[in-house]
């Protein structure tokens, strides 16, 4: 049996509990980048600079799921350069829409968006953790 094989004795159960973590430990942190999926970004988590636009389809079920008038508004933080927010606008039946987004570079494309769309669209250019 096991007692016989091991010439030193069985260890004691927390060293055996503390090796099965740290065996554990080390497959998740082999196997996680293989599970990562590369978004285009510097690093692939940082949530200022990772940047990822959601589909037309998308935007549909999400508008579908939600109550909205033309009297209603629509708030994207996070807004990127602005395609939910006028989509919202233009085809989502919402009479105001507003976009809020931190870097800069995607907050001019939006508002440079902006102006052919002909409804209320405002485009925020801050950080909402302030």
């Amino acid at each position: 049996d096991i007692v016989d094989a091991c010439p030193f004795g069985l260890p004691p159960l927390k060293i055996v509990l503390k090796a099965i973590s740290l065996l554990s430990s080390i497959i998740v942190f082999v196997a996680l980048p293989a599970m990562r999926v590369e978004n285009g970004s510097v690093d692939s988590c940082d949530p200022l600079r990772t940047y990822g636009e959601i589909t037309e389809a998308s935007m549909q079920t999400i508008v579908d799921n939600v109550g909205r008038s033309a009297e209603g508004a629509f708030l994207d933080i996070g807004s990127g350069h602005g395609r939910f927010v006028l989509w919202a606008c233009r085809l989502g039946g919402f009479g105001r829409c507003i976009g809020v987004e931190v870097q800069k570079e995607r907050h001019d494309v939006a508002e440079t968006s902006a102006g052919a769309v002909g409804v209320e669209i405002t485009f925020v250019h801050d950080d909402i953790r302030h």
